[in-house]
């Protein structure tokens, strides 16, 4: 009897760590896509600060040629640099190989960006992914 309580109470103590930690990574997770969306909403707002509130006559700022912007899917949604050694980990999403692996260096075995548990971390380099990237930084040079 003493021993099924010990099991029990084991049992228990595992489900309030896990629970501890799928607890932390969502409030990582969440940190990560406030962040993300504070770029963004800064971004945005420096776009529309430059396409009216100077006075009229001031001299406006050079607007970047269009094909210096960088195409959104050759960026990592993890460091939001364009990809060097694009990979795909088990959700299907494709990551810099280097800012996943520090993911889940930090124990973590869910997805960045959806929250899934992951099945495995095995990743699977994205050759279309960096040709295109590759392109991408020499016309960029």
């Amino acid at each position: 009897e003493a021993a099924a309580e010990a099991a029990a109470g084991a049992a228990v103590e595992a489900s309030e760590a896990a629970a501890a930690l799928a607890a932390a990574e969502e409030v990582q997770l969440a940190a990560a896509l406030e962040e993300s969306t504070r770029l963004e909403d800064e971004a945005r707002r420096g776009a529309d600060e430059a396409s009216g509130s100077a006075p009229q006559g001031a001299p406006q700022p050079p607007e970047p040629a269009a094909e210096s912007e960088v195409p959104p899917e050759l960026l990592c949604p993890l460091s939001f640099d364009v990809m060097t050694d694009p990979v795909i980990c088990a959700s299907g999403q494709t990551y810099e190989r280097s800012a996943i692996e520090k993911w889940f260096a930090m124990g973590k075995r869910t997805d960045p960006m959806s929250g899934s548990v992951l099945e495995s971390t095995f990743l699977v380099p994205n050759v279309a992914l960096r040709s295109m990237c590759r392109r991408y930084e020499q016309k960029d040079s």
